[in-house]
């Protein structure tokens, strides 16, 4: 059999395979309904530099790929600090909670519809109140959530007994909103943990923002191979630091031959003065 048979021929098994999933929808076009399709929400996160007094406009977008209108409630969370590394949305904040966002954003529309293909804007408003009381850092999240109209669930009553469970399958986003302003100390960041994870696949750091500034960081290690003199830098990550948090900064060390490395950690949070660092030495048997 030729080449272009064979190809010829794998495609068409393919798309026989894919007409078999989906043999019961008569609206299925194979060479269509295998690309790719759904819901994007940008940006991920949204940030404010504002002064107390200040206002200032920013938008979220939303696409729709998909063949079916789409219905989101937009609503607005605020979370501790401490529970940035866990569930934010259901975060339990106090009503005169410092440095929750939520008193000072006004998000637009509450409940938003995209057409099949199209796209559509949510407006996000932070208007801070003038007032040097109100010159610190604060955060919030919005919570974009599907709304899906629950079906009607029928329930057979044959033997007797009657058990029915219906799951609406939905969709939901979550944008981290930060205000930081100009005149907080966001410089106050320090590295207050390294060392090497116990089967030694991760670097472990870990940071705390003693400041009253949000810290957004990017963070690295370099690994120096102590026979041969080569360095191998583990791309950066980064991470979002509030004032009063400590977080776990992870990295995966790749695989590594036998010898002595040594591991310098950096961890830039902003600063034109500086960057926090750590070493240690260790050995591949």
């Amino acid at each position: 059999m030729s080449d272009m048979r064979k190809g010829n021929y794998i495609v068409l098994l393919l798309l026989f395979c894919a007409s078999l999933v989906h043999a019961q929808d008569p609206n299925f076009d194979p060479f269509k309904d295998t690309v790719p399709r759904g819901v994007s929400v940008s940006p991920p996160t949204i940030r404010f530099t504002l002064k107390p007094g200040a206002s200032q406009s920013k938008q979220i977008k939303i696409s729709n790929d998909t063949d079916v209108e789409r219905t989101f409630q937009v609503k607005v969370q605020d979370y501790l600090a401490a529970d940035m590394n866990r569930a934010a949305e259901n975060s339990q904040v106090p009503e005169d909670y410092k440095y929750g966002l939520k008193k000072w954003l006004y998000v637009t529309p509450s409940v938003i519809t995209v057409m099949p293909g199209q796209k559509a804007s949510i407006n996000v408003l932070l208007d801070v109140p003038a007032g040097d009381e109100f010159a610190h850092a604060a955060w919030s999240l919005i919570v974009i959530d599907e709304v899906k109209e629950r079906q009607e669930l029928n329930v057979s009553t044959q033997g007797g007994n009657a058990v029915g469970m219906g799951i609406v399958p939905s969709m939901g986003f979550g944008i981290f909103v930060y205000q930081n302003p100009p005149n907080v100390k966001n410089n106050q960041i320090e590295l207050t943990g390294y060392a090497l994870s116990t089967n030694q696949k991760q670097i472990n750091m870990k940071a705390k923002n003693s400041g009253d500034g949000i810290g957004f960081c990017t963070y690295y290690v370099e690994l120096l191979n102590m026979a041969t003199g080569e360095t191998i830098k583990i791309p950066a990550k980064t991470a979002t630091l509030l004032p009063g948090a400590t977080r776990a900064l992870d990295i995966d060390l790749p695989n590594l031959p036998s010898g002595s490395y040594n591991a310098l950690g950096v961890l830039d949070f902003g600063s034109k003065d500086y960057v926090e660092t750590a070493e240690l030495d260790f050995a591949v048997p």
